[in-house]
């Protein structure tokens, strides 16, 4: 058996499929790739010195890692942020994650930029906001510096509003105005849109005529009459009624003028 001070001798080395045993005259072995083989120069005999055997220690701590990166990377793509988390996940000691990173990048299987911009690609066939777009980079650990540099001109922001208002139309056709105007804005707001394209698309709701809101007013104004009448009396009855419309949209005066209320407090 070789010292430690003279080296170390390789007395087998075994090709396997998950990669190749090197043994040594120490009853030590390290399973590494073909690639460690080739960089060392390694053979069967050969006695090779102390710092080239940590060199290949280190090269056997290093392929388990390497393996799950590439195995996650073949089945999908994911910014240098997330791959950090997922190797610091699998207890990979800061300097293995540092190399894997770089041999990523270097063989362009981490590219953030490139990233960003097809992710900004599929977010606009949704037709959604620059906001959401943005928060979803970040979510995916893009930088912020990348995600400044994403561009969205305002003609098409405010085209993908009016996209969003023609999906909710059927939805919102029997609304009172109002309540038009609050379900559109609820919906763009949580889309990404900036407040000044939905200002301008809310803007394009259609008000109704006065008689056919005031129908429209009647009508659930009977619904709540009697889902609220045989329960509750008076000011509270009044009361219910009046959140009751409130919730549905129509104008606060409006409702008060139809329970026949001359008081403020039902706010």
């Amino acid at each position: 058996m070789q010292s430690d001070s003279i080296g170390k001798k390789i007395e087998e080395i075994k090709f396997l499929k998950k990669g190749v045993e090197i043994h040594f005259d120490d009853k030590t072995f390290f399973l590494v790739d073909t690639s460690t083989l080739t960089e060392y120069y390694l053979y069967k005999d050969k006695i090779i010195d102390l710092k080239t055997y940590k060199l290949i220690q280190k090269a056997a701590e290093f392929l388990p890692f390497k393996k799950y990166l590439d195995q996650i990377l073949s089945k999908g793509r994911y910014s240098e942020v997330q791959i950090r988390k997922k190797l610091k996940a699998k207890k990979a000691l800061d300097s293995i994650i540092n190399e894997l990173v770089f041999y990523a990048k270097k063989n362009l299987l981490i590219d953030d930029d490139a990233l960003k911009n097809d992710w900004v690609a599929y977010y606009l066939t949704k037709h959604v906001g620059i906001r959401y777009i943005k928060q979803q980079l970040l979510n995916k650990g893009i930088s912020k510096i990348l995600i400044e540099s994403v561009c969205i001109s305002n003609e098409m922001q405010e085209a993908f509003a009016v996209f969003q208002l023609e999906k909710l139309k059927k939805k919102i056709t029997t609304k009172p105005f109002l309540a038009k105007k609050e379900i559109v804005y609820r919906t763009l707001s949580a889309k990404g849109f900036e407040e000044s394209v939905i200002s301008k698309t809310l803007g394009l709701i259609e008000k109704e005529d006065d008689q056919g809101v005031n129908e429209a007013l009647s009508k659930h104004y009977v619904m709540a009459l009697n889902k609220y009448q045989k329960k509750y009396k008076t000011w509270e009855l009044n009361h219910r009624i009046f959140q009751y419309l409130k919730a549905k949209g129509y104008n606060s005066n409006d409702i008060k003028k139809m329970i026949g209320a001359q008081t403020h407090d039902l706010d």
